[in-house]
């Protein structure tokens, strides 16, 4: 009978091949262990790209930044599936997964250079107080807000590399920061006309330092040292080098995938 002889070709089989031909496909490829669903950030994605934003493109532009950050931290397998209506499903297969999805869509990656208001007081940030064509940051260590000048900066677009470092003297973790020709002009006028001022190097929101301009900076590359681990400096560095999401994502959900159901 037609089923004796499958029983037959079964037996005859050696037993790694019987085993994947109960099993079916083999699962190799799909043993993530953790899932998470990333939507961007509606409130804020008109604010960033006007009324009339392209979704689809906007999305397209999102992934291939998230994946040079994924990438550029070695992470060699992962998947990263759009869902649609700026939703997306992100899979990964490491200790530390949802550390690295939020840096690479939780972070949205905006740089700039901003000369300090020397006139305005801390008490006077400090109570939401500011001159006009200023605005107020909180410093990234802590110590409190900062009033920055808005205009006669420099813009991040004008960072074309970002790499951690140790300062020779003090071992310190650091960040080596360089500009395009432009860039690097803008820097050297800036620094060489105020002198004596300081200057915030502002990411995200947050002043991570404003240290005292004390000569011109003239070769397009400047360093960022404050109070960072080696893994805080590694990570800026990622997300300064693999430039600006478009908008900001939020995680809606994240889970390990046996203890979740997939949609």
């Amino acid at each position: 009978m037609f089923w004796k002889r499958w029983v037959k070709r079964l037996w005859a089989m050696p037993m790694a091949l019987l085993v994947l031909a109960l099993q079916g496909p083999a699962q190799a490829e799909d043993n993530f262990t953790y899932s998470a669903v990333i939507a961007v950030d509606r409130s804020t994605l008109e604010e960033h790209l006007g009324k009339d934003y392209d979704l689809d493109q906007f999305m397209a532009q999102a992934v291939e930044i998230a994946e040079s950050r994924l990438e550029d931290r070695e992470v060699s397998r992962y998947n990263l599936v759009d869902l649609g209506e700026g939703k997306l499903r992100l899979e990964l297969s490491m200790d530390d997964a949802p550390e690295v999805a939020r840096d690479a869509f939780e972070v949205r990656g905006e740089l700039s250079l901003l000369l300090v208001d020397s006139e305005a007081s801390a008490e006077q940030a400090e109570r939401g107080v500011h001159p006009p064509g200023t605005e107020i940051f909180e410093m990234a260590d802590g110590s409190g807000p900062i009033v920055l000048k808005m205009s006669g900066g420099i813009s991040g677009y004008r960072f074309t590399g970002a790499q951690p470092a140790r300062d020779i003297e003090t071992h310190e973790p650091i960040l080596s920061l360089s500009l395009d020709e432009t860039g690097a002009k803008r820097l050297a006028k800036l620094t060489t006309e105020h002198i004596g001022e300081r200057m915030a190097i502002v990411y995200d929101g947050k002043a991570l330092i404003a240290p005292y301009i004390t000569e011109p900076l003239r070769n397009g590359e400047m360093q960022i040292s404050g109070s960072f681990s080696e893994d805080e400096t590694n990570a800026l560095a990622i997300q300064m080098r693999t430039g600006m999401l478009p908008s900001l994502f939020v995680i809606l959900e994240e889970c390990a995938l046996r203890s979740c159901e997939r949609d």
